[in-house]
């Protein structure tokens, strides 16, 4: 699999975190064993821009919100294998540079 390994039962996948990548290496770490051995854990990691919407940043925006709705998706169509899929979405941080860009999480860093 490219990208990703298997470590135990916990998928790491690397690389782009836009496009279909992670959905890629997410039916491949399904199929090698996870489903067989019926356990395992898929973590994904998303943004605030998901929940929130970024000016400017459209694509990065359908990404993470694209990720986050496979993720629910995935977690309802594995659980009953005893797979859980979750996806992390860190706080923003307080920079010159979200706050130039319109974040809602950059409002601090104007003051």
């Amino acid at each position: 699999m490219t990208g990703g390994r298997l470590e135990g039962k916990v998928a790491i996948i690397t690389g782009a975190s836009t496009g279909l990548g992670p959905v890629m290496a997410i039916r491949e770490v399904l199929k090698q064993s996870m489903i067989e051995r019926r356990s395992g854990v898929i973590l994904n990691f998303s943004s605030t821009a998901a929940l929130a919407g970024m000016a400017r940043k459209t694509h990065h925006v359908t990404a993470k919100a694209s990720l986050r709705a496979f993720t629910k998706t995935v977690a309802l169509e594995v659980g009953q294998y005893g797979i859980r899929c979750n996806c992390i979405i860190p706080g923003g941080i307080d920079s010159r540079t979200l706050a130039e860009l319109g974040s809602p999480h950059g409002d601090r860093a104007k003051r």
